[in-house]
């Protein structure tokens, strides 16, 4: 099944929750999600993701997130944007651009998709003007073509369905690479848990109410298991494994 994203004007909202997750528990937090009832198992996928941000790292200072994600087996690459987050209750919210997918060239490094800068900039004309407005204050830099692309993260997601798909799950488990010269030098790995509220609800009650729903299903599934709540996104950690 081809993975799609929905590219939405005004950017869309997205609300999830993070959990850090040690690789020896990952078996065990997938048995547990197929043997709950009403889950679903919806797709596996590989994406190759490549953060774009200044040289100096203004977009990751600030909690936001710009990157150039490619799907195994899939053509083309897409662009998301997400902005600074918050988070309440152990849930994260930002908002969320997508846009794609466009036809970019890539070489490959390690037998891995890696864009050159020159792609990463043809491809930063495609963002639509809102978001681009919001790099303007964020990260005017980008806009004038000054970036720089210094890891690559190699993700392993599994994505189930949950609560008649109110909640999508998903197990991720992510190797980071430094673009260093010709080839990727391995930095490391980690593992994740991520459940995102796929139907948030409309008015505040609503929202309320549907959150309180997936932290009580979170509850029951990682029961017993050492599963810290996760404030970081996936950039903020890659980013943390740079050698100072």
């Amino acid at each position: 099944m081809a993975t799609r994203f929905i590219a939405e004007e005004p950017p869309a909202l997205e609300i999830e929750a993070k959990r850090r997750l040690s690789p020896r528990d990952l078996p065990e937090l997938r048995r547990r999600l197929l043997a709950t009832p009403g889950v679903l198992r919806a797709r596996s996928f590989v994406c190759y993701d490549q953060p774009i941000d200044t040289p100096d790292a203004r977009l990751l200072a600030v909690g936001a997130g710009l990157r150039i994600r490619r799907v195994e087996g899939e053509r083309g690459a897409w662009l998301q944007f997400k902005g600074p987050g918050t988070t309440l209750g152990g849930l994260l919210s930002r908002s969320e651009t997508v846009r794609g997918p466009f036809r970019s060239p890539c070489s490959r490094r390690n037998g891995l998709p890696v864009s050159s800068d020159a792609a990463a900039r043809a491809l930063l004309r495609r963002l639509p003007l809102s978001t681009r407005r919001v790099l303007a204050r964020l990260a005017p830099e980008l806009l004038r073509g000054e970036l720089r692309c210094r890891l690559l993260a190699v993700c392993r997601k599994e994505k189930f369905l949950a609560e008649d798909g109110a909640f999508e799950p998903s197990l991720d488990r992510v190797r980071v690479y430094a673009l260093s010269g010709r080839r990727l030098r391995l930095l490391g790995t980690f593992c994740e848990y991520e459940n995102e509220a796929l139907r948030p609800g409309r008015t505040s009650s609503e929202r309320r109410a549907a959150l309180a729903r997936l932290r009580a299903f979170d509850r029951r599934l990682t029961r017993g298991l050492r599963m810290p709540v996760e404030t970081r996104d996936k950039y903020q950690r890659a980013s943390a494994l740079l050698p100072d």
